[in-house]
């Protein structure tokens, strides 16, 4: 699970973000009602391919290549500041 992760987290540190996602900001407040929001969301959405702890673990995720990111882990590095974790995603999303 990690090796894509390492891969990202290695490219990063050598070459960076392009700036069009280093200047974002999550725009939502960490409001009781947001985060409730988006645990259903993440739930619906995205627990069956990283699984309900965001481990990488969901039963889809071991289907995928490369699997589901470990994203309970990256959320909390040092790099997951939201520019970054809005590079992942739309880097992943968009290929």
């Amino acid at each position: 699970m990690m090796e894509m992760s390492m891969a990202r987290h290695h490219y990063f540190l050598m070459d960076g973000i392009s700036p069009q996602f280093a200047s974002k900001a999550n725009p939502i407040q960490p409001t009781k009602q947001n985060i409730e929001s988006g645990r259903k969301l993440f739930e619906q959405n995205c627990a069956r391919c990283h699984g309900i702890t965001g481990r990488g673990d969901g039963p889809a995720g071991g289907n995928l290549s490369p699997p589901a990111a470990n994203v309970a882990t990256t959320s909390k590095m040092p790099i997951a500041e939201d520019g970054y974790l809005y590079w992942t995603n739309c880097e992943a999303a968009c290929r």
